[in-house]
């Protein structure tokens, strides 16, 4: 497990597309092997690295990972 508190992220009020995919590309820059193009995996990978409380915004950001896995825009 890679342990990354320096990435905790804490989303408050509206959740903006610009923050979810922000971060999405953040992750894969710094834990490129830890993500994949499959959806339920990069969501247990989330959950593992303990990086946002809500399932929703870990949900959008998985989705947002598989896109940029899949694009290999890292």
């Amino acid at each position: 497990m890679v342990h990354a508190m320096q990435f905790k992220v804490i989303f408050i009020g509206a959740i903006k597309q610009r923050y979810i995919k922000g971060a999405a590309n953040k992750l894969v820059k710094n834990f490129p092997e830890e993500f994949s193009k499959d959806f339920n995996a990069n969501k247990e990978v989330l959950k593992e690295l303990d990086i946002v409380d809500s399932s929703h915004v870990r949900n959008k950001i998985a989705g947002s990972i598989v896109h940029v896995v899949r694009n290999k825009k890292f």
